[in-house]
């Protein structure tokens, strides 16, 4: 499993436990994380090759496909444990 595959599952199952538990259901988790890997590798490339340094396209790149804005229960558990 590539190595972007495994942060987005990691992700996911923090942060996504809603989409984790469905993809994980349907039997398609490792299947969506490739994907995801293999997008990443892609958007890599044309990034770097529109002139980005290799951080600034990660930056880019972890933004908009690995770290995933977290589910709003997620988001409500930390407003929570804040007003605490």
């Amino acid at each position: 499993m590539r190595p972007d595959a495994e942060t987005a599952l990691k992700h996911w199952k923090e942060f996504l436990p809603q989409k984790y538990k469905l993809l994980k259901e349907q039997g398609r988790l490792n299947q969506e994380a490739e994907k995801v890997a293999g997008q990443a590798a892609e958007m890599m490339v044309k990034l770097t090759d529109l002139g980005m340094t290799y951080l600034e396209a990660r930056e880019v790149v972890q933004k908009e496909l690995i770290y995933l804005e977290p589910e709003e229960q997620v988001k409500q558990t930390w407003e929570d444990e804040a007003e605490v």
